[in-house]
């Protein structure tokens, strides 16, 4: 069975009507361990702590997350929202899979050509346009498909952990208040930091 760690982040519904309440419905019922952050990077060390190695992980984001491993918006290479993907241990390096919700997403090579999720900055060291993303990026495997309005249907049946990240900087409002409830509603309480 694949083994799958689920993260969501708020961003990937920016500026659409759409939220995807029977998905994540799905999802809190799964009795598998959960995390809900305020920044996406805060998810890396429940990633980390998985205890069987994981096939892949599963990023349903508006941006990548995962870089060339040098640089990242002119700054030096550190852990932050952007570039998390870059920092989950070795052991769980198989494939990470980013599902994102625009073609304008992916436009151009990386962040300053016109691609508004890529979170590289040289295009010609793109982890999902080279094939040998082990060295650039400690990958085995880096894939991308643009996600469906959609989610209802999502296969869950390999998630063995989630995460969602609320990104208040990058996501709206509205959306952020429709998941609190949700939460609140069933007893998982959302402490106003992460809001």
């Amino acid at each position: 069975m694949v083994r799958t760690y689920l993260s969501i982040d708020l961003d990937y519904w920016y500026s659409m009507d759409f939220f995807p309440r029977i998905f994540m419905e799905r999802l809190f019922s799964l009795d598998v361990p959960r995390l809900v952050v305020r920044e996406h990077h805060e998810l890396c060390s429940h990633i980390n702590s998985i205890d069987e190695s994981l096939d892949k992980v599963v990023n349903i984001d508006y941006y990548s997350d995962l870089t060339e491993g040098s640089q990242f918006h002119g700054s030096g290479f550190c852990l932050n929202e952007g570039t998390w993907g870059n920092f989950i241990e070795e052991r769980h390096c198989h494939h990470f899979h980013w599902i994102y919700p625009r073609s304008i997403c992916v436009r151009g090579r990386c962040n300053s050509d016109g691609a508004m999720g890529y979170c590289n900055s040289d295009p010609n060291l793109n982890p999902f346009l080279i094939r040998d993303t082990l060295t650039l990026c400690g990958w085995e495997k880096v894939t991308k498909c643009k996600g469906a309005r959609s989610f209802a249907r999502f296969d869950l049946s390999s998630v063995v952990a989630f995460g969602i990240c609320f990104s208040p900087c990058w996501s709206e409002e509205r959306h952020r208040k429709i998941l609190k409830k949700m939460l609140n509603d069933r007893l998982l309480l959302v402490p106003d930091r992460i809001f």
